[in-house]
């Protein structure tokens, strides 16, 4: 009989100016900026060929910490939240560390 395997803590808090608390940080923004994307409103923003190419820009400049303040100030307009994507960013931070 396999054992169960060992249960896993939370991961701990971030650092006051990590890429995971400024992600928190700017939580509502990069929703609302996500939203636009999958949209299809934000594409030509981003400067990107498709929605594909924008979404995979926005996810690589979300990763980037010191491109997040830039994201944000450029490209809210006001949307939607999109909560799956944001859970997305947060596992994605947790994947990669800050």
């Amino acid at each position: 009989m396999p054992l169960d395997p060992p249960a896993q803590e939370d991961p701990p808090l971030p650092p006051s100016g990590s890429r995971r608390a400024l992600i928190m940080e700017h939580e509502k923004a990069i929703v609302e900026i996500l939203a636009e994307v999958l949209a299809g409103e934000g594409v030509k923003a981003l400067g990107a060929p498709d929605m594909k190419n924008a979404t995979m820009m926005l996810a690589a400049a979300v990763d980037r910490a010191e491109s997040i303040d830039l994201i944000v100030a450029n490209n809210v307009h006001g949307g939607a939240h999109c909560e799956p994507l944001l859970d997305w960013i947060r596992a994605s931070t947790l994947v990669y560390g800050d």
